[in-house]
């Protein structure tokens, strides 16, 4: 061999160690871009088939399952129709489907609509709202509890208890003044009326009118505590006034009650309202939030499917390269074949 042929053959040898370095990177790029694309595909079918899921209701799935939910459904999965029907997430996947079966068995009787679209939901919400009137319960039970107004009921017992202070007072002053007429006796035959008894001024010639002892009642003493008091008018209008505080407060206490009975009613029937507005308002975010995961999971879909397109072109042109390269070294072999000895076992 000569040295033309020699160098010839180095450089072929140089070159074909080229393409096939070349190719061998091309095939690691295809294989990976392969297993890109079986993963893309494989989301996308598991995207397809949450979508497919989602637009399942609880009912659907229980008839579909019976009482045995299968195993393929993930934990996330179980959460997310717990989630939606505003029911604890919490435990392990068993506790989780024990959950849904158990609820399953015991709303159905209890729902009024359990699916729709997202305009009839939100209209189902405004009919609920407007069914239940809970503005109007809620404005009704904060008016309560209304107390009884005593301060007019007091009144005429005020008025009551004056005027029977008044009468009373008259009657004291007419007994005061028969008492005075029937005059007070000196002790010695001297009689004067009984109104200068004990006035700093002696209407008596020995003095007993204005007379006082340290240690027993003297005669004007006496006398002057025997005068009528006007008991039967304060008595009275004291009594009078009581009984009207009484009554008042028992009145207060009447009301009170009727008032805690009604609040408590009004509450029960805000509490029932609310009920059903928030099972209503329920559903609807439900659907929401499934309407939401459908959304993103045909967005994630189409740029998956977009991705693939380009991953198969790729593939394609890789392969393409590949077969080039494939034919250059093919190529090269052929032109050096006849320096290399026994090639042709090769």
């Amino acid at each position: 061999m000569g040295k033309r042929d020699l160098k010839f053959l180095k450089k072929s040898l140089k070159e074909i160690y080229k393409k096939n370095a070349e190719i061998a990177k091309l095939q690691e790029k295809k294989k990976i871009n392969s297993k890109e694309l079986a993963k893309s595909k494989k989301l996308i079918e598991k995207l397809e088939s949450d979508n497919q899921f989602q637009q399942l209701d609880l009912d659907d799935l229980t008839q579909l399952w019976g009482d045995s939910i299968p195993d393929s459904l993930t934990v996330n999965q179980l959460k997310d129709i717990l989630h939606g029907y505003g029911l604890p997430v919490s435990g392990n996947k068993k506790e989780l489907k024990k959950r849904i079966i158990r609820y399953s068995r015991t709303s159905r009787a209890e729902k009024t609509i359990s699916s729709g679209t997202l305009v009839e939901l939100r209209e189902n919400v405004k009919k609920v709202t407007k069914k239940v009137q809970l503005d109007e319960k809620r404005r009704e039970l904060n008016r309560h509890p209304v107390y009884v107004d005593s301060e007019g009921f007091l009144l005429g017992w005020w008025i009551a208890a004056i005027i029977i202070l008044a009468l009373g007072m008259m009657h004291w002053e007419t007994q005061r003044d028969s008492y005075f007429e029937q005059g007070f006796d000196c002790g010695n035959g001297e009689t004067i009326h009984g109104s200068k008894v004990l006035d700093d001024k002696e209407d008596c010639s020995n003095g007993n009118d204005e007379r006082t002892n340290w240690f027993t009642s003297s005669a004007a003493e006496s006398y002057s505590m025997d005068e009528p008091m006007p008991v039967l008018g304060c008595c009275g209008s004291i009594i009078v006034l009581g009984i009207g505080y009484g009554a008042a407060e028992a009145r207060n206490d009447s009301a009170r009650e009727m008032n805690k009975k009604k609040e408590g009613k009004l509450a029960d029937k805000v509490a029932k309202a609310e009920r059903e507005v928030r099972d209503a308002n329920l559903l609807l975010r439900k659907e929401e939030r499934k309407q939401d995961k459908i959304k993103k999971n045909d967005e994630e879909i189409q740029k998956l499917t977009k991705n693939i397109g380009k991953m198969q072109k790729y593939k394609e042109t890789v392969s393409i390269e590949i077969k080039e390269l494939k034919q250059q070294r093919n190529n090269l072999y052929g032109e050096i074949k006849h320096l290399i000895p026994y090639s042709d076992l090769l």
